[in-house]
């Protein structure tokens, strides 16, 4: 049984091993340029079927690293923009909350002043009865006055 060397840790002791090593779960940059490393050591050693399996190997983890890269990117994005349109309609909910109190205001207004108007014609109408009750017991008072 062949004993499993780490590549990442040893490149020579690989090379001279040629047993590749597997591919850790987390990947590095660094790890990736072992990789890379490897497969030139490989090349140069005339072993072009390990330098062509490491060479594969760089461009897949490169290629995972610049696809998490993107997506952690993306999700930044995605969670920026979520922010901003939480706080547009934050900013939107206000801006309607402020005219609701503003519509509720004047129509507060508009029933006070419909209110006092209606006071003052009844007010008026009273007055003006009472004066024109005044007017007539006066000219009732006048009449029986001037016929005795």
């Amino acid at each position: 049984m062949r004993e499993v060397i780490d590549d990442r840790k040893s490149p020579e002791l690989a090379i001279r091993s040629k047993t590749p090593s597997i591919l850790p779960q987390t990947v590095s940059p660094t790890n990736t340029e072992s990789l890379k490393e490897l497969a030139i050591k490989f090349e140069e050693t005339k072993d072009y079927e390990q330098s062509l399996s490491y060479y594969k190997l760089y461009l897949e983890t490169n290629q995972r690293l610049k696809e998490e890269e993107y997506n952690g990117e993306l999700a930044l994005l995605e969670q920026s923009n979520e922010i901003e349109n939480q706080e547009r309609e934050i900013a939107l909910l206000q801006q309607e909350k402020e005219l609701q109190e503003l519509t509720l205001a004047r129509n507060n207004e508009e029933i006070e002043n419909h209110t006092r108007l209606r006071n003052s014609l009844i007010i008026g109408s009273i007055l003006i009865a009472s004066l024109a009750i005044v007017l007539y017991l006066l000219y009732a008072y006048k009449r029986r006055l001037t016929k005795n």
